[in-house]
């Protein structure tokens, strides 16, 4: 398994902050315990409701990262032979392992 060298997680939203033009969302880390300070600003792309509402949505699936990478990780190492009589289990592997090497590099 390759070594990851992003931010460590597990990733926090520090929740909205500002009004109107000035919103934003920040992503912090918390590893070893210890907040370790912000990595990531999530601004909308319009002041409309849906904008909003669009950029919390990816502030979440940002924050989630880690922990699907992880978990998809484990997924990926599933032995093939373990699926032969679920081949929808065998194209979720696969998948898995896709995404785990789009994460990864």
């Amino acid at each position: 398994m390759v070594e990851s060298i992003h931010t460590p997680g597990p990733w926090k939203s520090s929740g909205r902050f500002g009004n109107g033009h000035d919103t934003k969302w920040l992503i912090h880390h918390k590893s070893d315990g210890r907040d370790g300070g912000y990595f990531c600003e999530v601004v909308p792309l319009h002041v409309t409701a849906e904008a909003m509402a669009t950029a919390e949505a990816n502030v979440r699936l940002i924050a989630a990262a880690p922990d699907m990478l992880a978990a998809l990780r484990a997924i990926a190492e599933i032995h093939p032979q373990q699926t032969y009589a679920r081949p929808w289990l065998h194209e979720a592997i696969k998948t898995a392992q896709a995404a785990v090497a789009k994460a990864t590099g």
